[in-house]
């Protein structure tokens, strides 16, 4: 028997029967009392035990067992889905979020808009993310597959826009690798075909 305390589970192990002394119980969790809220009372109902308190003529001697309930955390390969969602609808500073605030950013040699390593969140977005209409018209990245492992997440998609003047689909395959380290990028390489990519943009 037990009750849910914030994200802590606790059970009661035994009792101890004694003279009633408070409605407000208390118990140890983890070395610390912590109050029992009065809501968590059960009624005063002679010799029983109903609810999650003993009742008016007893209190219990408690020795608890304590499960901390974390909410689970996504996986890497589900941060990096989310970011690219967020990106797709234009919610920048979603993308942002997930970055370590030291992220080297690297694009491939030889990419239009940048070639290098570019450091920090507002770097990228200066370096990067303000340039894409330099591409062309329509820019979007389309995600086909995320593959896992460890702390490592490598999408393979493509890049896809309307070249400008003539309006014309154009599209080159790209590869992306993001390397995490606790829910955070810290790392990320872009591969594509540059010189395809130079040519489609002329």
């Amino acid at each position: 028997m037990g009750f849910l305390h914030g994200n802590r589970r606790v059970q009661f192990i035994s009792k101890t029967k004694i003279s009633h002394a408070s409605l407000n119980a208390r118990f140890n969790v983890t070395g610390r009392d912590t109050s029992i809220p009065d809501t968590l009372m059960s009624p005063p109902v002679e010799d029983s035990f109903l609810g999650l308190l003993p009742v008016q003529s007893r209190r219990v001697m408690l020795r608890t067992i304590v499960e901390y309930e974390e909410s689970s955390m996504p996986t890497n390969k589900e941060i990096i889905d989310a970011a690219y969602a967020s990106f797709a609808v234009g919610d920048v500073p979603a993308v942002l979020a997930v970055m370590d605030p030291k992220i080297e950013w690297t694009e491939a040699e030889g990419w239009p808009l940048y070639s290098g390593t570019l450091v920090g969140p507002q770097a990228i977005v200066d370096g990067v993310f303000m340039r894409l209409g330099e591409i062309g018209d329509n820019f979007s990245l389309n995600v086909t597959q995320l593959v896992a492992d460890g702390d490592t997440v490598v999408a393979l998609g493509t890049y896809n826009w309307n070249r400008t003047g003539s309006g014309k689909p154009a599209e080159v395959k790209m590869a992306h690798v993001w390397t995490l380290d606790g829910g955070k990028v810290t790392r990320f390489q872009q591969h594509v075909d540059t010189a395809k990519e130079r040519y489609l943009i002329a």
